[in-house]
């Protein structure tokens, strides 16, 4: 079986290997599983692993990383026609995978390919009249199965934290769950491990939203945002004291950075593009409001103003790589980010 895995959200990838994985005799399990990374891993290398039956056991799984990125990529640098289209490499490879031993287990994980599969849906036949099986061929012959693992949406969110308290055996008021999505935000990984934590803390008993607010630490969307408006804002006080909040619970000061770098960088392509918002968001992957609720702090703005932002975020995330006071940079950025004196006169 061929499980070809779409979508970027590592934690769900790991989470499907390891349910996988399950199956294996955990005395045999090393010996049964492998991991290649293209384009260090051709596809010979695949076709090697794939053909090798398992050892004192029913089944071997080979799990191999990014093999349509590596293929999209040397069709791209090589400019080839023909034989050496993306359509060939990618369909004659997979005709050649889906030849493997029923023995063995074949995830082909691409980060980078959309969960809707349609840059490989809507190849074009191989030149030559080459016969060779789509995606959907091999599924009709229970070969090949399309998993979606992406990031759940924001508005699905809910349900796969109750999910998660279902395998995890726990129970959790509905008032309980909808905070705990608020707080974890859009992080799995995170939700998860706050699930965890809980459970140590209930002890067999329901989880309450009491709980939640007590051991959950607030890593929301709208704390985070709030950081990014006060700080374009210059309003000093609010952005001091959501900063202080934020690395009060937690957050790394790389990754509030981070935040506000995306912030930054939307300002800068409302103000200084002349694209339409839904144009923007389609851009950046982010929803159209994302988009219009920066356009107001865009437009107190001017484009000289934006490149001097931009280049103070780039002098803190240099200054931040570099030295173990990450918090100090950060605080000494937001400052001069919220003093007009320093840089809104550019």
């Amino acid at each position: 079986m061929i499980h070809l895995c779409a979508g970027a959200d590592p934690f769900r990838y790991q989470l499907f290997l390891r349910d996988l994985k399950a199956g294996l005799d955990p005395a045999m399990a090393d010996f049964n599983y492998v991991e290649l990374e293209a384009p260090g891993a051709s596809l010979e290398d695949i076709q090697r692993e794939i053909q090798a039956l398992p050892v004192m056991a029913d089944e071997r799984i080979v799990a191999a990383h990014k093999v349509w990125t590596a293929f999209a990529d040397s069709v791209r640098r090589s400019r080839t026609q023909g034989r050496e289209t993306l359509a060939e490499r990618w369909q004659l490879g997979l005709t050649a995978l889906a030849g493997m031993p029923a023995t063995t287990v074949l995830v082909l994980y691409e980060p980078d390919l959309k969960p809707d599969f349609k840059a490989i849906r809507e190849l074009p036949a191989p030149a030559g009249g080459l016969a060779v099986p789509t995606i959907e061929d091999l599924e009709r012959e229970k070969k090949l199965r399309r998993e979606n693992l992406a990031a759940p949406k924001r508005n699905e969110m809910r349900s796969w934290a109750e999910f998660r308290c279902s395998e995890k055996g726990l129970q959790m008021e509905g008032a309980a769950v909808n905070e705990l999505v608020r707080r974890a935000s859009s992080d799995l990984r995170n939700l998860d491990q706050e699930l965890d934590k809980l459970s140590a803390h209930a002890k067999g008993e329901p989880i309450s939203l009491e709980a939640v607010r007590e051991l959950v630490p607030d890593y929301s969307e709208d704390f985070i945002f709030a950081l990014s408006n006060a700080v374009f804002q210059q309003q000093r006080d609010e952005a001091m004291r959501v900063l202080s909040h934020l690395l009060s619970q937690g957050l790394h000061p790389i990754q509030i950075l981070a935040t506000l770098g995306a912030q930054a960088r939307m300002l800068a392509a409302v103000r200084l593009s002349h694209e339409s918002p839904d144009a923007i968001a389609k851009a950046m992957k982010v929803k159209p409001y994302a988009v219009q609720r920066s356009m107001h702090n865009a437009a107190r703005l001017s484009p000289d103003q934006v490149r001097a932002m931009i280049d103070m975020l780039l002098e803190a995330d240099l200054k931040m790589k570099s030295t173990p006071h990450a918090e100090a940079v950060l605080e000494a950025l937001v400052g001069r980010l919220v003093s007009p004196e320093t840089w809104l006169q550019a």
